[in-house]
């Protein structure tokens, strides 16, 4: 069991993120193949989606995976499923870029690393998800915001 303090909402967070794990998982599994499911809301406001490697030091996420699938729910049952081989060679691909990409501290009171994939390396058209507009990312798909 983890000790120590959990971040305010992170109760909420959790009910959310096994929710969503839940509906996919039943769909894909039922093919006989292991699917990791995750929820990012982060995308709305930065046009990326945070894939975690590590976690208060230890290797976590698509480090430890061993899933033939991963599915990101950017909204309510809405979902982007790619091959956990694609995502990794996507996440080194990014890894690699730098600083842009790469977070050395993010998300969970800054207990996460990992790297932030640009929407548009997924195909998703920026205009469709919420308040981000096209003019808003750059070419790379990143936000311009401040």
């Amino acid at each position: 069991m983890t000790k120590g303090v959990a971040r305010k909402g992170f109760d909420l967070d959790l009910a959310f993120g096994e929710m969503a794990e839940g509906k996919l998982r039943d769909i894909l599994e039922a093919t006989g193949s292991k699917v990791e499911v995750k929820c990012d809301d982060g995308f709305r406001d930065y046009g990326n989606v945070f894939i975690e490697y590590e976690y208060r030091g230890q290797p976590s996420g698509i480090a430890t995976t061993e899933a033939q699938w991963w599915a990101i729910e950017f909204c309510d049952d809405c979902y982007l499923v790619i091959s956990t081989e694609r995502l990794k060679r996507w996440f080194k691909y990014y890894r690699d870029q730098g600083a842009k990409y790469h977070k050395e501290v993010a998300g969970d009171q800054g207990r996460s690393k990992g790297v932030a994939i640009p929407l548009i390396a997924w195909g998703g058209d920026p205009g469709l998800m919420g308040h981000l507009k096209r003019e808003d990312l750059d070419a790379f798909g990143t936000t311009r915001r401040k």
